[in-house]
């Protein structure tokens, strides 16, 4: 017993915590019949696993106790790291943006996420224990139109153990309509589920700019379709319009009168249309002048007042100073007036239309996130608001597409917003909307300010054809076109020649420069379009006079060949008083 005692104390004085070894020890001999196992961290490190039991004697009294002990420091402490480890992870897992999860299948069909982190309630709004025992909740998320392909993938990847990954929408009470992005990794478990660990990542922003994007560039694409179709088609209303002119002239009958001032009249309209397609297609800006926008908007009032039906209520609220912008007059009263009429269809049984305006200031922020080329700065902001019956998400993703409209055969073209569309970005301008089922509709266009003066003096506007007796050269490839003009410039009496191409009228202009008082170029020719062939008459005579047609409006190309030199731009489809006078105004120049 006394060396019971030297060892019981040899050994307290080895341990750690001896109080606790004695409590436990004493315990022991007190409850004899008791078996123990505990760790005992000695004072040097040391980690022993100590078991205890107690010795039956013969008579089956307890004889003793036996006490054995292990070292197991290096495996606690090995054991210790993985806890690190293990720590480390987790702590890194709630770091993550996005969730982070163990996704269970059962055999009987039945699924968990037995693991996920707090990304779970960021993203999906369920805490990790909510989902630990069931996963059908997070699966009632899905958007009805991914729940089965969702479905099948992960089957899929269960039969196959293959890594799979995919992106889906859900439903989500406080967030709304997300997409989100899973990437998961299965394997096979012992009682013939599967495990995945996987990851899911809100990829909502990302697809709403790749959206933007591949709309910008549908649009885009469908401007270069518009503008090349209004192009050709403004070539044939050049000849329409311009031999109605001429038969006009020769007519003495009413009838037959009659019948030719309804043909123009058809072809007119036709160019209006191909106006609005040039809009679109941007490629319709014929002016640069300070624009007063309030003066627009009072004008469009104005106009609507007496036509539209007197249950629309029409208010104004111009708030913008200065509201003054730099473009065409023409077109942007134009956009105005079709977003107008617009929202006038909205209100079949009546409503209120609502124009507005406020200076706003566009920063880098906004500017990247919108779809439209926008720099930061001040912009003039013009709200069009209507309490109609809005529009449903179909119709809004197909809104300023040409020739898209929801309203009944032969009461819309589907160019109205189209062309507001294209007329606003070529006003360096951006457009934007909101609108619910039920509630009505605001568009918004911002246009840059501009602090120049609006009271700039119009030139006189000329209604007399001009003739003279100059020798001209008519450079066209469209033959219709090109003996239209030969006929028009003949009947003012002045001399032509006529070529069909670019390298055509160069070889002629190097015989007869001298004889030549003026060239007439189209812009778009095969072989060598206008520019080219103007390029290479100015290095024959440097005081060349040229004037330039084309079926589009002034834009970007345009103006790039009209900075070479060229003295005037004529607008297919032209009539005999505007090419007369400007012919004219470019001889006296």
């Amino acid at each position: 017993m006394e060396d019971d005692k030297e060892q019981l104390e040899y050994v307290t004085n080895s341990v750690k915590n001896p109080d606790e070894f004695i409590k436990k020890v004493t315990y022991l001999y007190e409850h004899p019949y008791e078996k123990s196992r505990d760790e005992i961290e000695l004072t040097d490190g040391t980690v022993l696993d100590r078991f205890s039991s107690s010795v039956p004697g013969e008579d089956g009294t307890n004889y003793g106790r036996i006490w054995t002990f292990h070292d197991i420091t290096e495996r606690k402490r090995a054991l210790e790291e993985v806890q690190k480890s293990r720590d480390l992870l987790t702590n890194l897992a709630q770091l993550v943006p996005g969730v982070i999860y163990q996704y269970r299948l059962n055999p009987n069909g039945s699924s968990a996420f037995p693991y996920s982190n707090s990304g779970m309630n960021d993203i999906y709004e369920f805490t990790p224990e909510e989902v630990q025992e069931d996963a059908t909740p997070v699966f009632s998320r899905l958007h009805p139109d991914d729940h089965d392909r969702v479905a099948s993938d992960i089957y899929e990847s269960a039969r196959t153990l293959n890594v799979f990954q995919c992106s889906y929408r859900v439903n989500l009470p406080k967030q709304g309509l997300r997409w989100m992005w899973s990437q998961v990794q299965p394997e096979r478990m012992p009682d013939g589920g599967t495990l995945w660990h996987g990851i899911i990542l809100d990829i909502t922003e990302r697809e709403q700019a790749e959206e933007k994007l591949r709309q910008s560039e549908k649009m885009s694409a469908i401007g270069q379709l518009a503008g090349g179709i209004a192009h050709d088609f403004n070539n044939q209303l050049t000849s329409v319009i311009g031999y109605v002119d001429l038969l006009l002239d020769h007519l003495d009958d009413e009838t037959l009168s009659r019948y030719a001032t309804n043909i123009k009249k058809g072809a007119k309209r036709a160019a209006e249309l191909t106006a609005q397609l040039l809009a679109f297609s941007r490629k319709g800006k014929n002016l640069s002048l300070p624009v007063e926008m309030h003066k627009v908007l009072t004008e469009v009032a104005s106009i609507l007042e007496h036509t539209i039906d007197k249950r629309i209520k029409i208010h104004q609220t111009l708030n913008a100073s200065p509201a003054i912008t730099t473009g065409d007059p023409n077109q942007l009263q134009n956009a105005i007036l079709n977003m107008a009429l617009n929202a006038r269809d909205a209100m079949p049984e009546g409503g209120e239309l609502i124009f507005e305006t406020d200076i706003v200031e566009l920063d880098e922020q906004f500017c990247k996130g919108h779809p439209y080329e926008v720099s930061p700065g001040m912009y003039l902001k013009v709200s069009i608001t209507d309490t109609g019956c809005g529009m449903d998400a179909e119709t809004q993703k197909h809104l300023f597409e040409p020739f898209y409209t929801t309203k009944e055969v032969g009461k819309g073209t589907g160019m109205g917003l189209a062309s507001a569309y294209g007329t606003v970005r070529n006003h360096k301008g951006a457009i934007s909307f909101y609108s619910e089922v039920g509630h009505g509709s605001t568009f918004r266009i911002y246009l840059p300010v501009s602090q120049d003066d609006c009271n700039k003096q119009k030139e006189d506007d000329r209604d007399q054809i001009i003739k003279g007796t100059a020798k001209i050269l008519v450079v066209e490839d469209e033959e219709m076109v090109r003996l239209l003009v030969v006929d028009i410039l003949k009947m003012l009496g002045y001399t032509v020649i006529s070529t069909k191409n670019g390298v055509e009228a160069i070889e002629c202009y190097k015989k007869f420069w001298k004889e030549i008082d003026l060239v007439v170029l189209d812009m778009i020719m095969p072989e060598m379009d206008g520019g080219d062939a103007f390029l290479e008459m100015r290095k024959i005579n440097p005081d060349i006079k040229a004037i330039l047609s084309s079926g589009y409006s002034i834009n970007g190309n345009v103006q790039k060949i009209l900075d070479y030199g060229i003295k005037a731009f004529v607008g297919k489809p032209f009539n005999r008083v505007e090419l007369s006078e400007t012919i004219s105004r470019v001889l006296l120049s």
